[in-house]
């Protein structure tokens, strides 16, 4: 009997610190989205906008300023990085926390969403100077990329410091449990109430945390994907400069690839590499 009480008290407990974590998840996302849009009004003129791309036919749409130049990756820092912040920093200020680990990644990774979309192939073609231009492309997807990576790195790490902080809140957990079943059956009434009080804060704390977690674990895999076609697309056109600038192109007949690869047309990557290397080695 006394351990249905208990059970009953915890189940009522559970279900309501749910509800405010279901409501909290929410209103951060609205808020974060609001944060986010708001301050990419505020940056958009770092941004110029491009129409329908042949690119943009794939899931992954991206914008890029041609005339952001190398030396301007300061300015894209200021927007995407941020300090570790504390299990302790957050639950202090959540208002804080959700600016800083939620709304400036969801501004920074809309950005880097954005390079992409150009038309880089109608871009280049009506540039006065076509390897100027496709230079600039390039070393843009190349700060981006890095950048990426670095965002990467700091995410990673941010989660790790809440994750460990929620093994440590669900090991306080189990102990509070055992205490309460201990407590109520010695009917120690005033311990009861400073048990539940205890178990209710670990609960809230526990669920504000993890909802930090489940961002970054989605910006994580955001950034990966975002970072993984950049990567792509830096090869193909680093690859291809001399075709792209000369506005030439390749014509692949019936016959597919092995006769393109006997008069040196066609290589995959690999193998341009080896013929690069021997050239020079020549």
């Amino acid at each position: 009997m006394k351990k249905n009480i208990i059970k009953n008290i915890l189940k009522i407990s559970f279900i309501a610190i749910l509800l405010t974590f279901v409501f909290n998840i929410w209103a951060i996302v609205i808020e974060a989205w609001n944060n986010a849009n708001n301050n990419s009004i505020k940056n958009i003129k770092n941004y110029k906008k491009l129409e329908n791309s042949d690119i943009a036919k794939t899931w992954v749409a991206i914008t890029i300023n041609l005339s952001t130049r190398h030396s301007d990756k300061d300015n894209i820092t200021d927007i995407i990085f941020k300090k570790i912040y504390s299990p302790k920093e957050i639950l202090e200020n959540i208002e804080l926390a959700k600016s800083e680990l939620i709304a400036k990644d969801m501004l920074a990774t809309k950005e880097y969403f954005s390079i992409l979309k150009t038309d880089f192939k109608e871009t280049i073609k009506t540039s006065k100077n076509r390897e100027k231009t496709l230079n600039e492309i390039i070393n843009q997807l190349k700060i981006r990329y890095k950048l990426g990576n670095k965002q990467i790195k700091n995410i990673t790490t941010q989660k790790d410091v809440l994750v460990k902080e929620l093994e440590k809140i669900e090991e306080k957990i189990k102990k509070i449990k055992e205490k309460i079943n201990l407590d109520f059956k010695s009917a120690n009434t005033d311990n009861i109430k400073k048990d539940i009080d205890i178990y209710l804060k670990l609960k809230n704390n526990y669920y504000k945390l993890r909802t930090f977690v489940i961002f970054e674990k989605k910006f994580l895999s955001y950034y990966n994907i975002l970072n993984k076609y950049n990567k792509n697309l830096l090869e193909s056109l680093s690859l291809n400069k001399d075709i792209i600038i000369k506005g030439s192109y390749l014509v692949i007949p019936n016959s597919w690839a092995d006769l393109l690869k006997d008069y040196w047309l066609l290589y995959n990557q690999e193998e341009f590499e080896e013929v690069k290397n021997k050239k020079k080695a020549d």
